[in-house]
């Protein structure tokens, strides 16, 4: 259970996204683990799973974001690129990190 994380807003494609962890995101009725809401720029994070889960919920979140209008916007998309970015970045920091500086 994770009642905060370090990160407060994400910025996807040019605009800012205020992440929280709450209690039941949900989409209509469906209660799911994280929701992102392109209407009013949020990501919300169930406070219920714990912070390994919670990155990956966020990861998930932010690639529907930077997918948002395309084609290959949908769950099984989302969750090959979720799960092969993680590794990548959990192999690479060091790419990311010159990436970064480069920008």
């Amino acid at each position: 259970m994770i009642e905060k994380i370090d990160v407060k807003t994400v910025s996807i494609n040019s605009l800012n996204y205020d992440i929280s962890i709450v209690e039941k995101p949900s989409i209509g009725n469906e209660i799911k683990d994280g929701v992102i809401n392109f209407s009013d720029t949020t990501i919300q994070i169930n406070k219920d799973v714990s912070l390994e889960r919670a990155k990956e919920i966020l990861a998930h979140e932010i690639i529907h974001g930077l997918f948002e209008g395309m084609a290959i916007n949908n769950e099984e998309n989302v969750e090959r690129v979720t799960e092969r970015l993680l590794n990548f970045i959990k192999l690479n920091k060091r790419v990311l990190d010159f990436l970064g500086d480069r920008l």
